[in-house]
């Protein structure tokens, strides 16, 4: 017999709706606010519903996939040979098949043609909109679903010309504010720390913001985003952010903290420099060897060490409820990117009262953005301004 948590009032509106809409759509969830259990009840109904049932679900990442293969053994009750885990296994007779979108390019058309009431459940749906992997679903199907934190697409169009076509509107919006407000997600503060740019690194931002405005006056808006790219790398890989996320650390050395970085060679800086300090601290990133990435992840989720040292790789998927210490060294004004921050800490855990969201800022740029998320964020979080000095500024 399946019994399964209750469902939350979002998640039984998200239902009716697409019941409504033909078992067709993209619901945009905040990270923690139950996204798969949402999936999940969609799962059962359509068992519950057709005849011969094929279940694929795709996902960005092998331990996304591994995640989902255990969600359906032991949420609804699927025996594990049922499950079909690609590319391990090769069998398109079984009913339940979980894969990465890589496999997914060729392999799903494969399972749509092969039963034409094939429901496809795809977890972080904004990945896919790409001309390449929305090649997967060049063949259409009846039943989906498309489950997100923020559905829209920063540098195309693909939700609106890819992902919709296949997968439906979006049906519901569930946000950070909506979760903390249903005390679904854990009591959080954003601490926002202004690390000042040195000389030389405030000339070459300057230099390249002048740079982007001729660009932009001239119609170039390749070349302005080629620059832009280039002048948020200042920021990001300011020199005094090695030292400010260090002496942090120093102070918050007894919680459970995950600090992020976007530069790889900065992250282990920092690494070594905790190592060298004798903290409890581990890294991981993509180009650290599989087995010893693993490893540092299982200390950190046992709590063998208390702080983990990140880049992009653990920005989704990853389920760490007890941490509650979020330091993000290089600012990002990817919205996405920022939620997924947010909710690598602010999920609720019996041991975890509050979590704190420790932000760097150099730029009058991303400390209006900033203010416009304190702006938004003013009901269910307070937000508090600091600053570091260093001699060389």
């Amino acid at each position: 017999m399946i019994i399964l948590p209750e469902l939350r009032e979002w998640q039984k509106v998200a239902f009716q709706k697409w019941v409504e809409n033909n078992f067709k759509g993209i619901v945009e969830v905040a990270t923690a606010g139950g996204k798969t259990r949402f999936a999940i009840e969609c799962i059962r109904y359509y068992l519950e519903n057709v005849k011969y049932p094929k279940i694929v679900v795709i996902t960005p990442t092998t331990a996304l996939a591994d995640q989902w293969a255990v969600n359906l053994m032991t949420d609804l009750k699927i025996n594990k040979n049922d499950i079909c885990v690609w590319p391990d296994e090769n069998n398109i007779e079984k009913k339940f098949h979980v894969m990465v979108i890589n496999t997914a390019r060729k392999k799903l058309p494969i399972l749509v043609k092969s039963n034409q009431d094939v429901f496809v459940i795809a977890d972080e749906v904004h990945r896919y909109g790409s001309e390449e992997n929305a090649k997967s679903f060049d063949e259409k199907f009846r039943f989906a679903v498309g489950l997100t934190a923020t559905a829209k697409r920063e540098f195309d169009e693909g939700l609106e010309l890819k992902l919709i076509p296949s997968f439906g509107k979006i049906i519901y919006q569930y946000s950070i504010i909506n979760a903390r407000k249903d005390e679904i997600i854990a009591p959080f503060e954003l601490i926002n720390i202004e690390v000042p740019l040195i000389e030389s690194e405030k000339e070459e931002y300057d230099k390249l913001s002048g740079q982007i405005a001729r660009a932009l006056s001239q119609n170039n808006e390749e070349r302005a985003k080629i620059l832009a790219m280039r002048r948020s790398s200042v920021s990001k890989n300011a020199i005094n952010k090695i030292p400010a996320a260090i002496a942090l650390v120093q102070r918050e050395s007894d919680q459970k903290i995950i600090l992020f970085h976007e530069s790889i060679s900065n992250a282990e800086k920092i690494y070594e420099s905790l190592k060298g300090l004798a903290y409890r601290v581990g890294i991981y990133h993509s180009e650290i060897y599989g087995p010893i990435r693993r490893d540092f992840l299982k200390q950190y989720k046992d709590g063998d060490i208390n702080i983990l040292i990140a880049c992009r790789a653990l920005d989704e998927g990853v389920d760490i409820p007890d941490a509650n210490v979020a330091i993000i060294v290089a600012y990002t004004s990817s919205l996405r990117q920022r939620v997924q921050r947010l909710g690598r800490v602010i999920r609720k855990h019996p041991e975890k009262d509050f979590a704190s969201i420790y932000t760097f800022y150099s730029t009058q740029k991303e400390s209006s953005a900033l203010i416009e998320e304190m702006e938004n964020f003013e009901s269910i979080a307070n937000t508090k301004w600091q600053k570091m000095s260093f001699k060389n500024e």
